[in-house]
């Protein structure tokens, strides 16, 4: 039999070189299944566990999906069926006794190591035929190895040129499928890309988990803005020991190659990958209400300790099960604590509270203007302040809800949208236009002719609170949680606000000539305003969702092409499935 192992020119292209054969690093397993049948992983392939994945349901294979961490020579803390990996998270004393057993007849000083995971000085005994000379070197700086990437095409070199060869000219990471992070977590593939790095899901082989694990950029300035991120993500830990903030939850952060990690528990879908499942046509008002039930039990949370999110927007809410309206924010990458504010423009652009745009002091009310802008877009599938620029953004909300306070007005930046006078300087163009799109007078256009679908009055005085332009007056969470419209159990009558948002109130052509609520095309969805701060902003709109998307009557079938944002996947794997979503 002819020996061979992964070898490096100095390149990132992999190349044979002759050594000694694979040793079994981790015994085979064999294990009772549910029914008492052993099971044995020895011989166990990746044909097998397509087939076996094949026959099960979604609900089954829901947390992990089609993709399975690779089999690391037998390796039961891999677990390569789907099966055998639940029995081992229910039944762990029964891998203790396994191992201790064989262990205790295999003899010999030389023997391979327990599966639960091996030193430094093991893995180049035993496995020095999976590692690049680089990793030869780095791997000494850990106690514990759980995993080696040994099939992985590996990219470092001993050539100090970007980073060892581990990182693009940009400084991202490169990610390689099935390679190993910090000799414990297994790409699986990547879930995202944006300024601030990637974000992977991945396979923990020490907790047996998934998680999603973000990688940051190799550049000073984005590891300052991450020590923050982590800072907030500890204390949210800190102060939610019971986990009922509907917050992400952070399990780990470390540095692994210069770069800073983050891992955080694996989510499905966001609400706006769910809009955009409904094809935009918005959701029935009675889920949305319990959507905002568990985002405003997070505002409360984030207001009493003084977090303000900075980001708040459809795909920073994320569904914890994908037949399941209970959510949680994520994305803190921009999040700051009340009195010590990192930056002075922050949020996206659609969802950007007046006083960020005109550069006044901000605090947690700005997350409320986040939430009611969300509130509006989920009813009607629709952004309710779709601004091609900031003039543009500014005019919109004028246009709506009218002028704003002088005390905003007179922000730093208040010059840019109105004149000495307090006037708003779009309404000095002709027909109050800008760039093409014609904005009203201000106030215009009010909520109600937004929601003329909604007959919910409770709803739209909730939302008019939520967008009250006087931060000082916009309503907290705490208020928000004891609105009639939350506390009262069912809203609107499903069926009529289902079919409040799929048909439209008046079937003539509409004679409002604002267009700012057209409803955009699902080819084109939108550019939400991630044009100000690269480092805050961390998705781009290009890449926010994938493609394939049909509708039945009974559930939502998509072929996933990158659908999910960061932290959240789809929960049907790499291959079409489907994909139930009970309350559309």
């Amino acid at each position: 039999m002819e020996n061979s192992q992964l070898a490096f020119d100095g390149s990132c292209n992999p190349t044979k070189a002759h050594g000694t054969a694979k040793t079994c690093l981790f015994p085979p397993l064999t294990i009772c299944n549910g029914h008492g049948e052993a099971l044995s992983m020895k011989n166990l392939n990746m044909t097998d566990v397509s087939e076996t994945a094949d026959d099960l349901s979604l609900s089954a294979i829901a947390n992990d999906a089609v993709e399975l961490p690779h089999c690391l020579n037998s390796c039961p803390v891999g677990m390569a069926n789907i099966s055998i990996r639940k029995l081992y998270e229910q039944n762990p004393k029964m891998y203790e006794q396994y191992i201790r057993k064989q262990e205790s007849t295999r003899p010999g000083e030389d023997r391979p190591p327990s599966a639960h995971f091996i030193t430094p000085q093991q893995a180049l005994k035993f496995c020095q035929n999976s590692l690049v000379p680089y990793e030869e070197r780095e791997i000494a700086k850990y106690k514990k190895v759980y995993y080696l990437g040994e099939d992985a095409q590996k990219c470092s070199t001993l050539d100090s040129l970007n980073n060892y060869g581990n990182d693009d000219a940009n400084g991202f990471y490169r990610i390689v499928k099935a390679d190993h992070i910090a000799y414990r977590y297994e790409v699986i593939r990547l879930l995202g890309r944006g300024s601030f790095g990637q974000v992977v899901k991945a396979f923990d082989h020490r907790k047996r988990i998934f998680v999603a694990l973000k990688i940051i950029r190799n550049q000073q300035p984005f590891h300052r803005q991450v020590c923050s991120e982590v800072n907030i993500l500890s204390l949210l830990s800190r102060m939610d020991e019971e986990n009922k903030s509907n917050t992400v939850r952070m399990i780990d952060h470390f540095t692994f190659r210069n770069h800073k990690c983050i891992t955080f528990e694996l989510l499905s879908i966001s609400l706006y990958d769910v809009l955009r499942l409904s094809k935009y046509r918005g959701i029935n008002l009675k889920v949305v209400r319990r959507f905002a039930f568990d985002i405003l039990q997070c505002l409360d949370f984030l207001k009493r300790y003084g977090i303000i999110h900075c980001d708040l927007k459809p795909e920073n809410i994320v569904l914890r099960q994908s037949d399941r309206t209970g959510v949680r924010v994520i994305d803190f990458g921009s999040s700051c604590i009340k009195g010590s504010r990192l930056y002075s423009y922050i949020q996206s652009r659609f969802y950007r509270a007046p006083e960020v745009i005109l550069g006044c002091v901000y605090s947690t009310p700005i997350d409320m203007w986040s939430f009611g802008c969300i509130l509006v877009e989920l009813f009607t599938g629709n952004p309710l302040f779709p601004g091609v620029d900031e003039k543009d953004q500014m005019a919109l909300i004028i246009e709506t809800l009218g002028v704003p306070p002088p005390k905003l007005i007179n922000g730093r930046r208040g010059s840019i949208f109105f004149d000495q006078d307090g006037l708003p300087k779009y309404c000095r163009n002709i027909n109050c236009s800008h760039k093409g799109k014609e904005r009203g007078p201000p106030g215009s256009r009010s909520l109600r002719d937004v929601l003329k679908r909604c007959d919910n009055g409770d709803f739209i005085d909730f939302v008019s609170k939520c967008l009250a332009l006087d931060p000082e007056e916009r309503m907290t969470p705490r208020a928000a949680l004891k609105h009639p419209w939350i506390r009262t159990k069912q809203s609107s009558s499903p069926l009529q606000q289902r079919k409040a948002t799929m048909e439209p109130s008046d079937p003539k052509p509409s004679t409002d000539q604002s267009n700012s609520n057209t409803k955009p095309t699902t080819g084109r969805r939108r550019n939400n305003g991630h044009e100000n701060a690269e480092i805050l902003l961390p998705i781009p709109s290009g890449q926010r969702c994938g493609n394939g998307i049909a509708k039945n009557n009974t559930s939502v079938t998509f072929r996933e092409n990158g659908i999910g944002n960061i932290l959240a996947e789809s929960t049907a794997g790499p291959a079409s499935g489907r994909l139930k979503l009970p309350f559309l």
